[in-house]
């Protein structure tokens, strides 16, 4: 009798896939960001000036970073996981949650850093933390960006269970 071998089946396409957006959207904040914008030479007031009366471009430029984030990480994570609505729903719902709690912290900062351990700041990446929360603005249009990006990686997700189920 052959045992069962404890491998994680990691489905190519998701994983390939969220590592491309989260590049993308990495690049995107690079050129929006002024923390990013020395490295990459360019100003932050400098990218999509001509059309930042639209409010379509507007809210891209502002929000996209979250959708991405979020897309993202759906797709990183549905990799590792059995293809399914259910698996899929879960995946996707997680990474919303985490992403509409975060930013909700954001706007909540004052309870948020009093509950920070001093020894972080030693830390790498640690250290950080409560940067996020004094220096990020609470924005609502984040949270639905959020949201719109954990349904637009299910529905792609669902859409390429479906096609995988064809062949």
């Amino acid at each position: 009798m052959k045992k069962a071998q404890n491998r994680i089946h990691v489905d190519p396409l998701p994983l390939l896939m969220g590592m491309f957006f989260l590049s993308l959207g990495f690049l995107f904040y690079g050129m929006e960001r002024p923390i990013f914008s020395d490295l990459l030479g360019s100003s932050p007031d400098e990218a999509f000036t001509p059309t930042q009366d639209f409010f379509f471009f507007v809210w891209v430029r502002h929000h996209f970073p979250t959708f991405i984030h979020t897309f993202a990480f759906c797709l990183l994570s549905a990799a590792f996981f059995p293809s399914g609505k259910k698996g899929t729903f879960f995946v996707c719902l997680s990474w919303v949650v985490i992403n509409v709690t975060f930013e909700f912290m954001q706007g909540k900062h004052a309870i948020i850093t009093g509950l920070i351990p001093d020894g972080w700041a030693t830390y790498p990446f640690l250290s950080n933390v409560e940067h996020f929360f004094t220096l990020g603005v609470f924005d609502s249009r984040d949270m639905l960006a959020a949201v719109l990006g954990g349904l637009c990686a299910y529905g792609l997700l669902l859409l390429m269970g479906a096609r995988k189920d064809e062949l």
